[in-house]
Order: structure tokens, then sequence, then C-alpha cells
């Protein structure tokens, strides 16, 4: 029973009591009728079991433990004080915590309704303590599969190099054609494990708390042309049509393009996967204070219920591909956690045999003033590359060259 309910039956016999029907009370409540200055004129039977302190106590203050006796004091004078919680000790000595509700009377008394909450707060302390326990669990075994796919990424880029190695026949012929095959083969493997490796970093560094945005002033249009760029040769393959429609006047932003970047290609790669013929289009524009993405395929579709999975770790949702592609959800699960992580979401619409639609949302974020971005220029290249999330030196030479240019530009 929810406790509005069991307070609303209390006042209804409250009521009847202060009108002159004796009230009962149960096993964890009583109403006690007091004085404007706390003093008590009545007490429900109840209350003689509730309290150790129920037959010396002349101040409703005097039913709780000393410690909380002023804070009750100060709320029976109240007028503004409606409802706390202080504790008392229960017949045997044993601390308990009460909810007290007050109704102010006209004559400036007052009729307490005292509840015993100690059972639900247990049980609230519990499930804090079971979900605490869970997500620690949670977040140590997201550490460990971050930690793992780390590692894994080394011996993966020694097969794809030594593959490369023999393909390219870089120290002479191999002997038999099969064996160049055979290395493409694991090349190609071993790039496409490399792949989802990546992705399962990204995720349980995420779900870890260890993945941060490295925010710098973007121009989402060129992103978002660039993306249609190198997933335009994949849809030719597929023998699909890939257009973008792509606003001239998006305004910079300070986002992470990295992780925009994954986003957009991640919609990309989806929507060929899933279109057996027809268009994939890419369209970005600006919407108030938002960026809005659209990746919107004529693809198998998806029914409601297979919609309602998409995002969820490790769940293919809609199977394999049209080309015969498989999947475990990876994609669009990091798309949304990328989205989210920039304060934006992805909205996905569609239906069996009406394709996906799926728009992003971001907010414009302004990037900082010239004084910051002036701060960051006078850090040492050492400096910036002992930062916890500092990134390759090649990708850092990129980031500020790209800060002076734009400070240039300011002072011209």
């Amino acid at each position: 029973m929810r406790l509005s309910t069991i307070l609303n039956s209390l006042k209804m016999r409250a009521c009847d009591w202060l009108g002159g029907a004796r009230y009962s009370g149960g096993a964890t409540a009583a109403v006690a009728l007091l004085e404007a200055d706390g003093r008590i004129i009545r007490l429900s039977d109840p209350g003689a079991r509730l309290f150790a302190e129920a037959d010396r106590a002349k101040r409703l203050a005097e039913l709780f433990i000393a410690g909380e006796r002023d804070f009750v004091e100060r709320a029976v004078r109240s007028k503004a004080a409606n409802r706390i919680e202080a504790r008392a000790r229960r017949p045997g000595g044993v601390a308990a915590d009460f909810e007290i509700s007050f109704e102010r009377r006209p004559d400036g008394r007052s009729v307490a309704l005292i509840v015993d909450r100690s059972a639900e707060k247990r049980e609230a302390r519990r499930l804090r303590r079971d979900i605490d326990r869970a997500e620690a669990e949670a977040a140590e075994g997201a550490a460990m599969l971050a930690d793992l796919s780390h590692e894994m990424r080394t011996p993966l880029n020694a097969v794809i190099g030594f593959a490369e190695t023999i393909e390219r026949e870089t120290f002479g012929p191999v002997g038999h054609d099969n064996y160049t095959q055979y290395a493409e083969h694991i090349r190609m493997a071993g790039r496409h494990l490399l792949d989802l490796v990546n992705v399962v970093l990204d995720l349980s560094r995420i779900e870890a708390d260890r993945f941060a945005l490295q925010r710098v002033a973007a121009d989402p249009a060129a992103i978002a042309r660039e993306c249609a760029a190198i997933m335009r040769h994949t849809a030719e393959t597929a023998r699909l049509r890939l257009t973008a429609d792509i606003d001239a006047d998006l305004p910079e932003c300070f986002l992470d393009p990295r992780a925009l970047r994954q986003i957009l290609l991640n919609l990309l790669s989806n929507a060929v996967k899933f279109t057996s013929d027809g268009e994939v289009r890419l369209m970005a524009r600006r919407d108030g204070d938002a960026l809005v993405f659209t990746v919107k395929d004529d693809g198998v579709g998806m029914s409601a219920e297979a919609l309602a999975k998409i995002g969820a770790r490790f769940t293919s949702a809609q199977g394999a591909g049209v080309r015969g592609q498989g999947g475990a959800g990876l994609g669009l699960s990091l798309a949304m956690s990328l989205a989210e992580l920039h304060g934006g979401r992805i909205d996905l619409q569609s239906a069996p045999g009406e394709g996906l639609t799926a728009v992003v949302r971001l907010p414009v974020v302004a990037a900082p003033e010239r004084d910051s971005v002036r701060a960051v220029l006078n850090l040492s290249r050492d400096d910036v590359l002992a930062e916890p999330h500092a990134k390759a030196a090649t990708e850092l030479d990129r980031i500020m060259a790209a800060r002076r240019a734009r400070l240039n530009a300011d002072a011209a």
C-alpha cells in the first residue's frame, strides 16, 4: 500500500477520533492531538506500543531521542513544516525511523500522524546496497573488458602486419598463389576483428567511465561530407546510390570529431548493410539549438518489436544484412552511447519494408573564448601529451594546427 493511501486513511480515522469515536490505530501508526506549543493533549492507544517514552512524555518531542527533540519542537511550532522524519526508541530500546505528518487546526492545535517507517527504510537501504554492489560489479566487468580489449589489439596488429608482408611478398615469392590469397583473407579477417575489438573497447570504456570526449572547434558539415565520401565507394560496390544533403551554414561546434565521425559512419554502414537496392541518404541541418543528422535508407525496415531492441549490447535485432553480413548490434550501441555523451540522442523510425530513418540530435556547443584557446596553445607538446586522455601526436598536431588557423582568421 502506498504511503499516501496510509496517511489519508489515518487522517480520516483521526478526524473520527477527534470527533469522539475512539481510534484504535495499528501496530505501526499512532495519532496525537497537540497544543500549539507541542504539549500532548491526547495520544492514541498504539502510541504506548510504539514509543518507549510514551508513559512519561508530556510533549510530542519527548517521544523521540534526545538528538531529535529540538528539531521536532521547531516543526510543531512552524506552520510551514507539514511532514518530517525523526528517530525514536521502541519499547525495548530499539531505535526506529518515524514519519510525522502535521494537520493544522484553526484553533492553533495540531494533529500529528506518526508512522513507523523502519521496515521501509531497511528495505530501501538493502536495495541501495544491492544496486551499489551490482553497479560496482558491472563497472569492474566493464573495466576488465576494456583492459582485455586493449591487450588484444597488439597481437591483432601483428597478425595483420605479417599477413600484409606475406601478401606483398616483401621478402620474395611465397611459392603458390593460394598462399597469397590466404594471406589476404588473414589480413581482412584480422582487420574486421580489430574493428570489433575497437568498438568493444570504446563501449567498455564508456561503461567504465574511462571514455572522455576530445572536444575541439570543428566543422560538422565537413565531417558529414567526409563520412559520405568514405562510404560512397562501399555503397556503389553494393549498387546503391548514396546522396548527401548538407546545409552549408552549419555552425562551427565544440565537439569530438572522431566521435561524430564514428556515429555517422556506423549509421551509414548499417544502412548499406540492410539495403538491397535504392538509395541511402545523409542529411545535416540546424534545428534551433541542435544539429540534426539524418540517415535514411530504402532497406528492409524493422518491426516495432525489433526496433525496441536496438541499442542493446550484443543484440543484432535486424539479423543478417541483405548481402549476408552479420553483426552483434555493437555499431548502433556505440553510436547511441557517443551521442548521449555529447548530450544528444538518436531516434529511430522504421517499419517492415519501409527502410530505417536514424535521426541524430546533438546540442550546439560554442567553442571556448579566444583567451581559453590561447591558454591551450601556450601549453607545450609534452604538457598536452601528459594528459590522461591525450591522443596520438599526429592527431594532436592536426588539432593544434586547426586552432592556430582559427586564431589567425579571427585576428585578420
